[in-house]
């Protein structure tokens, strides 16, 4: 048990008063023009320093995603200028075909001028039934070319013939449902007559 178990409040016994304090209770509150200037100062200061945060926040966030923007726009810029220069280098400047072992072979020539050779070597290249390369000659396969032409063509009359054989196929459902319903109305309806008689 504590010291304070047995404390009892002094206001228990007090009867609750049922009216609003005024002067005939013995309460006289008087707030003089000073309390009320200096009141209506706090409020005002308060409410004007929350506006001016709310002003801040949002003038700092429209500054900082105008930076943004235009930071990003000079980055794409400078790197789009760059990576062009970059891109136009390697293309237009001229250099040595090498063979297999990387041994220089023939005039110098730019990329651009090798890609459509390299395209058409890649394509002419023979490839087996799943589109790698042969590693060895056989006349028998086909070049690279036409297997895409081919696999390209299959899939799409796969898809086709598919489609189609589903649409057979629900007519067809359609159809035997409609001659099996009438095989067994026509059975049915005379064994109905019959058990009428």
């Amino acid at each position: 048990m504590s010291e304070y178990d047995d404390f009892e409040d002094e206001d228990n016994d007090a009867p609750e008063s049922t009216m609003d304090p005024t002067v005939s209770d013995g309460i006289k509150v008087e707030i003089g023009a000073s309390a009320l200037d200096s009141m209506a100062r706090a409020v005002i200061a308060h409410l004007v320093d929350r506006l001016a945060s709310q002003i801040q926040r949002t003038v700092e966030t429209r500054i900082n995603e105008a930076i943004e923007k235009a930071i990003d726009d000079k980055i794409n810029t400078v790197i789009g200028e760059r990576a062009d220069a970059i891109i136009r280098d390697t293309l237009d400047k001229p250099r040595r075909k090498t063979n297999a072992w990387g041994q220089p072979t023939g005039p110098e020539v730019s990329f651009g001028e090798i890609i459509p050779e390299i395209a058409s070597s890649y394509l002419d290249e023979r490839v087996n039934s799943k589109g790698v390369r042969e590693d060895y000659q056989n006349d028998k396969s086909p070049r690279r070319v036409d297997w895409i032409i081919a696999t390209l063509v299959r899939e799409q009359v796969d898809k086709a013939a598919k489609d189609a054989a589903g649409a057979v196929t629900e007519q067809a459902r359609k159809i035997v449902q409609q001659q099996v319903g009438r095989f067994v109305a026509e059975q049915m309806i005379p064994a109905i007559e019959m058990n009428k008689v």
